[in-house]
Parts: C-alpha cells; sequence; structure tokens
C-alpha cells in the first residue's frame, strides 16, 4: 500500500475543488479489547489529508490503568468518551467500531450538541431501552463465546454474572483479523485488554430529540467473521441510518484490513 501516494492525489483533488481543507473533527471510538491503538492508520491518512481526528482510550482499555472488573456502568466506561466532548468547541464526527457503537450512541445522547454525524462500523446500533449486548442480533455472541473468541471473566467468587470479556489471542486471526496483516494480529496479541462487561447490560435511555437528531451512517464490512454481514444487516434493518456504505474486503478490524477504503469513505460521510 503506497498511502503517500494515494494521500498526495487525494490532497491534489480536494485543492482542485476547494482550496481550503475540510475542518472536520473526527472522533474514533473503539469496541471490545481495542484503544486509540486501533486507528492508527486511519488517524494518519486523515491528517495527512487536512482533517483533525482523536482516538479515545475507554476506561480500563487501552493505556487505561483501570481494572476492567471494577467498571460497572456505562457513564464510568464512556467518562473519557465524554470528557473529550465536553473539552471541545464546535461539532465532531464520531465513529464506533463493535461494541464501541453503543459508547458513541451514549455520547450522542449525552452531547448532542457536539456531534454533526456519527458512523457506526461494523457495529451495533441502539435503539431506545435496549443495551450494548442486547442491540447486536441475539446469534452474534453466542456463537463468539462459544467458538471461544471471546472469553468471559467473572471476578467475584459465588457471582452468575460476569464483571470482564476479553478476546481469545490465540484465535484473532480467526474471526477478526481474518483479512489484516499478519503483524497485525502480532500486534493485537500484545495490545487488547479486557472491557468491562457490566456497562453492557445497562439499558440506554436514547430520544428523539436527542440521540434521533443526529445524521447515522454505516459502514458495513463484507469479510467481518466477528459481526457476520448478514448480521449487521440485521442491525441496519432494525434502526436504518441514512446511508449505508460497504466495505467489501474488509474484516472486522476495517481499519487495518482496509484502512484506505474506511478513509475514502469517512472524508466521503464527511462531504455529505
Amino acid at each position: 500500500m503506497d498511502t503517500r501516494r494515494i494521500l498526495e492525489e487525494k490532497k491534489r483533488e480536494e485543492e482542485e475543488e476547494d482550496p481550503e481543507p475540510d475542518p472536520n473533527h473526527f472522533v474514533l471510538v473503539h469496541g471490545i479489547g481495542g484503544g486509540a491503538w486501533f486507528f492508527f492508520e486511519v488517524v494518519t491518512l486523515l491528517k495527512a489529508a487536512g482533517y483533525s481526528a482523536s482516538a479515545i482510550d475507554l476506561t480500563a482499555n487501552g493505556i487505561s490503568k483501570v481494572v476492567a472488573d471494577e467498571v460497572v456502568t456505562v457513564v464510568q466506561y464512556t467518562q473519557p468518551l465524554l470528557d473529550f466532548l465536553a473539552s471541545i468547541d464546535g461539532q465532531v464526527i464520531i465513529l464506533g467500531h463493535s461494541l464501541g457503537g453503543g459508547s458513541i450512541s451514549f455520547a450522542m445522547e449525552t452531547y448532542p450538541q457536539k456531534i454533526s454525524k456519527a458512523v457506526f462500523l461494523a457495529s451495533n446500533m441502539p435503539t431506545n431501552g435496549q443495551t450494548f449486548f442486547s442491540s447486536f442480533p441475539p446469534t452474534v455472541f453466542p456463537r463468539l463465546i462459544g467458538n471461544k473468541d471471546l472469553i468471559l471473566n467473572f471476578a467475584n467468587p459465588g457471582s452468575p454474572n460476569p464483571t470482564s470479556v476479553y478476546a481469545n489471542k490465540t484465535r484473532l486471526a480467526l474471526f477478526a483479523f481474518n483479512q489484516s496483516p499478519l503483524q497485525y494480529v502480532t500486534l493485537g496479541q500484545d495490545l487488547f485488554t479486557p472491557t468491562p462487561y457490566q456497562p453492557g447490560t445497562e439499558k440506554l435511555n436514547l430520544t428523539t430529540s436527542k440521540y434521533g437528531s443526529i445524521r447515522r451512517f454505516y459502514i458495513r464490512t463484507g469479510h467481518d467473521h466477528a459481526v457476520l454481514p448478514s448480521e449487521q444487516d440485521q442491525i441496519i434493518h432494525a434502526n436504518k441510518p441514512e446511508r449505508v456504505f460497504h466495505l467489501s474486503q474488509a474484516d472486522h478490524m476495517a481499519f487495518l484490513s482496509t484502512p484506505i477504503e474506511l478513509f475514502s469513505a469517512l472524508v466521503h460521510i464527511a462531504s455529505i
């Protein structure tokens, strides 16, 4: 992938159309086990093309030192994202990947005035009263847990309730990085961390006047083994976005398997 050449061509095209770079600011939010590191390629592409871009580590993920088993509410889990939105002027385009669709939905309800557009990447897309987990089709988590792609952790002895969930690092190449370069599998094996479980069971209050006021877009990943394309179609049908973009060759980690295509989709979304 000749990233430099692609960026130079993209910049020339934009300069011919508009001498001023687009001021849109992208905020990128990860899902289970991830962190800001997920988005290093896409952030680089966006910034080189003249956009602003920020990737967030949610509580207990990425470089956060908080223990996942001790995080029990959506507010606790999404606090870094909420703090970031509270600190900025103007509006952003927010993207949630996988379980991150729930995190950005909560942020949309909390700070609707700060978000111009929301992008759901191979993610859940909740409606009012759903949880992070229940807003996925009912086939998703039983399959991932049954295949041992995801592992539940029970930190409280005698309790039937999981306290965290983590990706099985021995299976990353099979269910998450199946189209991605092998070096990213190695990176994931080093950097994936447990994610708090209890926030995923909390019902979301999403209103038409706040969450519903923000333009929503969905990016569908065609070679996804974590959230199958057919399951993404169910999510899209249940809560129709304004428009759907298709990354036909992307696995679940589209920002690593098809970063140029994802970058192009985001630029398109920024322009409409």
